[in-house]
């Protein structure tokens, strides 16, 4: 099995241009692999300790770290907005609940609203990127626009939703978010290399990101994508360190099982 996935993944690889590393875990052992440069310009090829910025699949961070504050008491998973965050709500609604939130039904406008623009990098010509490096950083975004629903009516994705609970995370730590996350889930599940780096003062072993043009030039996306990532998006994480937190996570090691089951 393990010679057949290595032979698949270096076709599919192939086909599809990846660039990036696999990693899976069998009863046979681990297979891995590793394809492209995470630096094309100094040819510095992806391996396997490689650390890769996640984009959205940091809100699985998020929530984790959400569900853990509610497994210690310090939150309520359906505690309203009102009650758990020191911010002017202005046109958000205060009633919205933290469930709500984690599943995408608050209602609130996303400041990056897929059904009107479908570039992220259009944001930043208005706003300065290198000056987003902290949760309250986006909320001038929306902040003031009007909720799109009622809350726990609609399932509508939104980036909003997590930044506002990555303040609420905040407060009910006394923690930056990514702090946070640092301390609770990544050195808890023993992920050394992740974390969240400023994309002006990356790491050795970073990848960078790149968008490719019609023309068939490219550039990496350091002006494209916020300047340091948080509760949305943008956490770095190696495939190993990933693998273990799904691990360690399922063991229970990172919260109660029970609630484990709620995530």
């Amino acid at each position: 099995m393990m010679e057949t996935i290595k032979q698949v993944a270096k076709e599919t690889a192939k086909a599809e241009t990846f660039a990036g590393t696999y990693y899976v875990v069998t009863p046979e052992g681990i297979v891995t692999d590793s394809f492209g440069f995470a630096n094309r310009a100094e040819r510095i090829p992806n391996q396997t300790n490689t650390r890769y910025g996640i984009a959205s699949g940091t809100k699985l961070l998020t929530a984790m770290a959400i569900c853990q504050l509610a497994d210690s008491g310090k939150l309520s998973l359906h505690a309203k907005l009102a009650d758990c965050l020191e911010i002017d709500f202005l046109a958000i609604d205060p009633e919205i609940t933290v469930h709500q939130l984690l599943t995408h039904t608050s209602g609130i406008a996303d400041y990056f609203d897929e059904e009107v623009m479908d570039d992220y990098e259009e944001l930043w010509q208005q706003t300065p990127v290198y000056q987003m490096r902290k949760g309250k950083d986006f909320l001038p975004l929306f902040q003031q626009q009007e909720m799109k629903e009622k809350p726990g009516t609609t399932f509508r994705y939104n980036n909003s939703g997590y930044i506002v609970l990555g303040l609420v995370v905040e407060q009910a730590s006394g923690l930056s978010f990514s702090d946070y996350v640092e301390k609770a889930i990544f050195k808890k599940a023993g992920m050394p290399r992740s974390g969240f780096f400023e994309m002006d003062a990356l790491p050795e072993g970073a990848a960078l990101g790149y968008i490719d043009e019609d023309n068939g030039k490219w550039r990496t996306n350091v002006f494209s994508v916020p300047a340091k990532g948080g509760a949305d998006g943008g956490a770095f994480v190696t495939a190993p360190e990933m693998a273990r937190l799904w691990q360690e996570l399922s063991a229970g090691k990172l919260m109660s099982k029970e609630m484990v089951a709620s995530l």
